[in-house]
Formats: structure tokens, C-alpha cells, sequence
């Protein structure tokens, strides 16, 4: 797809990563997100800022070209507003139906009992909390319509019922990872596998908070099978197509398991983007909805490197983002010829305490190299916020 294509929509939480894919391929871009920061702007040519996701969604995307849409993270928990959306442009992603079920923690739980690949948490549904009837902990209570780790608390039974659009599942103690996959709704094609960083709240809430991946380029070969099965057992049991992930946790004896599925580009997938010359991922992810055609596995992205992503959060500044701010960082970026900064604020955003103010990108041969480098970029990004906002207050 090297020719300019028509307009594409994306919606999401955050938009800036699909944008930039997006434009890649050649698409013309436009995009409702909660940020609308500097380097989705400057990739979108016409875009909304949500200020009551996703109720004003469908309103918002009225105003823009008419043309195909895909969502990427927070609509997978709405599929009502996707089949509204839907029934006005076209949807080059997962239908309403195929959300309503990997959606479903008991349609995954009884999935898995047919799969070989993982185990599924032990689940307790809001109805059956009354005590005598949970077993012994630890607990999680997870939203339903939860994201990126938010709506994840740990919970003991002296907390009494559980909050309306809840359950518990088990937790369990091991490493998170995100997989990630492309299918054409009958094959599948593995990705790659990402680390997934968490950093609580200040507070101590939110304890799984999403904040950045790590990739492992060097998979195991019996883990690269495993993961692969898995990707096509989903596909053949709910039809899932293009881009999609799947959260899953590794235990130190080797278990994997599903925790759920995210039938959606996710945060790690930029970690997969063409390091050169090569298509970008919702390139591949439009092959299949505009020609059908799901690419070979040496067609994939592939780095021998280990790529990573922090999100630094604000802790406890707040303020408005300076303008020198935001243009020291969108001159650096373009200086550099490689994406290592993201989510650049626009200047004028107001920025609360202990949200997200930016993104940091790394590559590196070394997995704990690359972790204390995107840290050292974090407290940089933290020391030039305060700088920037000290000289214009």
C-alpha cells in the first residue's frame, strides 16, 4: 500500500500508535481520543478530543470524513456502541458478536478447557459472593469493562459485595506478558510476545496499571508453539480477525495463563512496527479486510533487539504543558529520525497529578540495559517538565 488511500477513523483511549501506523500505509487519518497530544495531530488531519468516552463517540465521529473505522483500547467493552458506529462506516476490525464473547470471562474459561496451550483463573461470579462460597484467596476484583489495569484491585471478603459489573478471579503470581497476532478470521499469525510493566497509583490504588512493555525477541521455541496454537485456537473458536492480544501470565513453573483477550490492536503492538522499510501493522491488518490476504510468517516484522516502552506518569505535577515544552520534544523527536518519544502533550493541556504525560521508546541488545535506560529517559522527561513550567510560572 504505497499509494494515499481514502480516510480511515481511529477510536480509542489513546490513538496516537494506530494513527501513526495508519498514516504509514498510506491511509488519510482522523481520530477521536482522550489526549489528542501533539504527535497524534500531527499524523491526523482532523481529529476530537472525547470528553465523555465513549458516550460522546458516536456524536463525534459524525463530524468527521465518512469512510471505513477501527477501534483500539476501551471500545472492545462497549460492543453497542461498535454496532452503532458500525452501522454507519464501515469496521475493519473484530464484529460486535466476536467482542460480546472473548469478552465473556465464562465463555473464555470454558474455551480453555478445550485448550491445550493455557488455564484460565479460577473465577467467582458477583452472585455466588456471599462468603461461605469464596474459596480462600488471593483475589482480584475486576471490572468488567476494565482496561489497561485499571479496575483491578486485590479483594478479601471482609470487603463485602462486590462493585455492580464485577467479578473475582484468582490471582496469580508470575510474570504478565502481552501476545500479540493478526488473522485473516480462519489462520493466524504470531507476533511476538512483550513484558508488561505495571506502576500503581500514587495512592497504592490501581496496583496493575499498565505502564510500559519489553519485548522478547528470543523466544523459546516450545513458548513460540505454544503462543501460535493459542492464536489459532482463538481464531477457530470466535472468529477473531486482524489485529488482536491476549493478557497471560507466566508462573516460575512454566504454566501460562489467559487472563483475557483484547480483541483490538494493543499498547505493546508499536513494539512490532517495521524498525525500516517494510509495511506498518494496520497496513497488514487492512490487507486482510480489503484484499483478504494475511501475510506469511517471513513476512512479519522482525527485530533482533529488545524493544521497549515506558509511560511516565506526572506523579504529583500538575499544571499546564508549556508550549517550549512540547516543541522541544516534537524537534527532537523529528532530529533523532526515530520514534523514542510519544504522547507528546499538546501545549495548553492541563495536567492533573498521577496521569500520563508521555511516552518513552528504547531498543537495546539487553533487556535490563533498555530498562534502566527508558528510567533514566523517565526522570529526564519528569526534570524538563518541572524546568519548562517553573520559567513560566
Amino acid at each position: 500500500m504505497t499509494s494515499r488511500l481514502g480516510p480511515l477513523l481511529v477510536v480509542g483511549a489513546s490513538a496516537r500508535a494506530v494513527a501513526q501506523s495508519a498514516a504509514a500505509a498510506g491511509f488519510e487519518v482522523s481520530a477521536i481520543d482522550l489526549f489528542n497530544d501533539a504527535d497524534l495531530l500531527a499524523v491526523a488531519g482532523d481529529v476530537r478530543r472525547s470528553h465523555r468516552f465513549p458516550s460522546d463517540v458516536l456524536p463525534l465521529q459524525r463530524e468527521l470524513p465518512p469512510g471505513p473505522w477501527l477501534y483500539t483500547g476501551g471500545l472492545e467493552n462497549y460492543p453497542r456502541l461498535v454496532e452503532r458506529i458500525t452501522n454507519e462506516r464501515p469496521l475493519l476490525g473484530c464484529t460486535p458478536a466476536v467482542l460480546r464473547q472473548v469478552r465473556d470471562v465464562g465463555r473464555i474459561a470454558r474455551f480453555a478447557t478445550r485448550c491445550d496451550s493455557v488455564v484460565v483463573p479460577e473465577f467467582v461470579t458477583a452472585d455466588d459472593v456471599d462468603g461461605d462460597r469464596v474459596p480462600a484467596g488471593p483475589w482480584l476484583v475486576k471490572r468488567r469493562r476494565s482496561s489497561g489495569g485499571l479496575g483491578v484491585e486485590r479483594w478479601a471478603p471482609t470487603e463485602g459485595p462486590l462493585p455492580r459489573g464485577s467479578y473475582l478471579q484468582r490471582e496469580i503470581t508470575g510474570t504478565s506478558y502481552g501476545a500479540s497476532f493478526l488473522s485473516n478470521g480462519n489462520e493466524c499469525r504470531f507476533l511476538g510476545l512483550a513484558e508488561q510493566l505495571a506502576q500503581p497509583a500514587a495512592d497504592g490504588s490501581a496496583p496493575f496499571r499498565y505502564a510500559g512493555s519489553i519485548t522478547l525477541p528470543m523466544l523459546a521455541a516450545d513458548d513460540r508453539e505454544r503462543l501460535t496454537r493459542l492464536g489459532q485456537s482463538l481464531v477457530e473458536e470466535f472468529g477473531s480477525i486482524g489485529l488482536f492480544g491476549v493478557d497471560l501470565i507466566r508462573t516460575s513453573d512454566g504454566r501460562w495463563y489467559l487472563l483475557e483477550v483484547n480483541p483490538r490492536p494493543t499498547a505493546s503492538m508499536e513494539l512490532w512496527e517495521p524498525a525500516g522499510e517494510g509495511p506498518s501493522l494496520i497496513e497488514l491488518h487492512a490487507r486482510i479486510f480489503l484484499t483478504g490476504r494475511l501475510p506469511q510468517a517471513e513476512e512479519l516484522p522482525r527485530s533482533e533487539l529488545v524493544r521497549g516502552k515506558l509511560v511516565v506518569y506526572s506523579r504529583g505535577l500538575n499544571g499546564r504543558v508549556p508550549k517550549g515544552f512540547t516543541e522541544t520534544l516534537l524537534q527532537d523527536s523529528r532530529r533523532s529520525g526515530e520514534t523514542n518519544i510519544a504522547d507528546i502533550p499538546a501545549a495548553g493541556t492541563s495536567v492533573e497529578p498521577d496521569q500520563p504525560l508521555i511516552t518513552v521508546l528504547l531498543s537495546s541488545p539487553d533487556r535490563d540495559d533498555l530498562l534502566l535506560g527508558l528510567r533514566a529517559m523517565e526522570r529526564e522527561m519528569l526534570r524538563t517538565f518541572v524546568e519548562r513550567l517553573e520559567k513560566v510560572r
